[in-house]
């Protein structure tokens, strides 16, 4: 995943850290992305915890890999939502709000989004491990308990990440709304 996230970092032709949009070498990660996806296949394990589907919205270097079971049957209601104008309900314009504040001062601010998303990738990494030994204990025997387990768990990681980002979008607001504050900090007002 860390490959569709290049952009040259650590290099002069980084146009995010040097803002440079027209730099001539194009990074992999742009700002126009709307979605990226990583298939897993592990023919290992049961189709449904075996095949996943890491999507990330937006930009993928200010965004987060979701997994996604084969197996799911329910879609949470905030991945349905959303069209070309933005809102405070869909999944994808919660991750676009975030990015387009991150892009006001790349440097600033990609590190804090960049770090939470990593933490919180781990941790889910973590907990799909447990969730999958979890399932192989009740597929066989109680299939529709282990089905649900898959839901539930798609559930609570969209749940997780929105209450992350979220906060990720009014810290960088705050901080840009005290970065302004101090540039426009008129003496005398």
């Amino acid at each position: 995943m860390q490959g569709l996230r290049n952009h040259y970092q650590a290099t002069t032709h980084d146009p995010y850290a040097h803002s440079n949009p027209n730099e001539p070498y194009r990074p992999i990660a742009v700002f126009r992305t709307e979605h990226s996806h990583v298939l897993q296949v592990r023919p290992q394990l049961p189709i449904a915890i075996g095949e996943v589907q890491y999507i990330a919205y937006g930009m993928t270097a200010l965004s987060v890999y979701l997994p996604f079971y084969q197996g799911m049957t329910s879609v949470p209601e905030a991945l349905m939502l959303g069209d070309n104008k933005a809102d405070n309900h869909s999944a994808y314009w919660k991750f676009r709000k975030l990015q387009t504040l991150a892009m006001m001062d790349w440097n600033q601010f990609s590190p804090i989004v960049q770090q939470a998303y990593h933490d919180f990738e781990q941790q889910t990494a973590h907990k799909q491990t447990l969730m999958e030994a979890q399932y192989m204990t009740l597929h066989v025997a109680q299939p529709e308990q282990a089905v649900a387990l898959i839901n539930a768990f798609a559930h609570e990681t969209l749940a997780l990440v929105l209450a992350l980002t979220e906060d990720l979008t009014n810290e960088l607001f705050t901080r840009l709304t005290m970065d302004t504050d101090k540039r426009y900090n008129f003496s005398g007002a």
